[in-house]
């Protein structure tokens, strides 16, 4: 697992809410353990701010009357190019057994010196209790936009999980506080026949190689603003296109499953 980006803040990537043997961690935290959910594609939202998907307003209407943009469009990227902007479609879309699923189980470590990288090596934490998230992203049916040709070596290299966070926590010195949003963002590993598939230490990738004070506390809650996964650009030549560019799939679930690139057409 390769930590591709930070961004936006100084803490914690992800955690559910744990006990503490502070005296603090005074704000109605309750133990959550467990989140999983499936993933849908990301489509245009309604209005539309993308010049070039003829939905910037309402255009249509449900049976009930609620304003609606037509039709459905997988969402561009926005790319600057020179001096000028352009807008990339996505390469890839899901074939008809296509499904993503994310899962992240959290707990209180009594000993966090004990925590060990995915190679074995020790991380070099102090002998207290911390708080610990194991990531995990299953993937299956992702395709070319030709229907048929699934993601497969380094040519599809680039995929990119992104989750951003509210997180509540009790700091060792300032106390209990909540920080601005954070959001991190990962880098795959390279798909193989149509799946992508991976698994993480929260700590080993995050908190860790970023410096953000080493690990949680025990005491740790966090609202799960928005997980995403990004494609890349899309390779020619059999080298891997810019990573991270397009919102291929965001946390969801649906009806009735369709194959389709999503143009609307």
């Amino acid at each position: 697992m390769r930590r591709f980006v930070l961004p936006l803040m100084t803490v914690a990537l992800i955690g559910f809410a744990a006990g503490s043997a502070s005296a603090q961690c005074d704000f109605n935290a309750r133990k959550s353990q467990r989140f999983q959910s499936g993933m849908i594609r990301t489509f245009v939202g309604c209005p539309s701010s993308w010049p070039l998907t003829l939905v910037k307003h309402p255009n249509n209407a449900t049976s009930t009357g609620l304003p609606a943009c037509s039709p459905v469009i997988a969402k561009p990227a926005q790319v600057f190019v020179w001096r000028y902007y352009y807008y990339s479609y996505p390469e890839y879309e899901f074939n008809d057994n296509g499904a993503c699923t994310v899962k992240i189980t959290g707990k209180v470590l009594t000993d966090c010196s004990k925590l060990r990288s995915s190679d074995g090596a020790s991380l070099g934490l102090p002998p207290q209790p911390c708080y610990d998230n194991t990531i995990q992203l299953k993937c299956k049916g992702i395709v070319h936009r030709d229907g048929t040709t699934l993601i497969d070596g380094t040519r599809d290299d680039g995929w990119v999980l992104a989750i951003q966070t509210k997180v509540s926590l009790n700091d060792s010195v300032s106390g209990d506080m909540t920080p601005v949003p954070a959001r991190v963002e990962y880098l795959l590993p390279t798909p193989k026949k149509g799946r992508i598939k991976a698994k993480f230490s929260a700590t080993e990738q995050s908190v860790v190689p970023l410096g953000l004070g080493a690990m949680l506390p025990p005491c740790t809650v966090t609202a799960i603003l928005s997980i995403r996964l990004k494609s890349p650009a899309g390779g020619v030549d059999g080298t891997a296109g810019e990573p991270g560019i397009h919102q291929f799939a965001e946390l969801g679930n649906s009806g009735e499953k369709r194959p389709g690139f999503g143009f609307g057409s």
